[in-house]
């Protein structure tokens, strides 16, 4: 059997990278309302599910300026990583946009994982800083 070639084998190593990087960003509001309408739901529940395994995040979400939920991020590595999700910004306790995460990192490091994330943003001047 041949051996793999060193490009062969970054685009093997790339692919996570790649990935996490994956997918569209809605450019039209017909765009915008189709993810909110997808999204919408899942980052309401999650917050939802959070606060019933830690009451204490109730009051945080309750007095934040905005919060943004990223229902489902996935996760995954083989000496490069990279990790994504879509979110949904809410001010005020409403839905007030969308959100994409990606990531990526190198260094030795293997396996995967999903998980929700939560960002409380307390006052207006965090919020415009996002």
């Amino acid at each position: 059997m041949k051996p793999l070639s060193t490009i062969t084998i970054i685009a093997l190593l790339a692919a996570p990278l790649a990935l996490a990087s994956c997918g569209s960003v809605p450019t039209t509001q017909a765009e915008m309302n189709t993810k909110m309408d997808e999204v919408g739901p899942q980052a309401k529940k999650e917050i939802a599910n959070m606060i019933a395994k830690d009451s204490t995040l109730k009051p945080l979400v309750d007095e934040a300026y905005g919060v943004i939920v990223f229902p489902s991020v996935a996760s995954g590595a083989l000496i490069l990583g990279g990790q994504g999700g879509d979110g949904v910004v809410f001010k005020g306790g409403q839905p007030w946009g969308l959100a994409k995460l990606a990531a990526g990192s190198i260094g030795f490091q293997i396996g995967g994982e999903t998980f929700s994330e939560l960002v409380i943003m307390k006052d207006e001047d965090a919020f415009n800083m996002v």
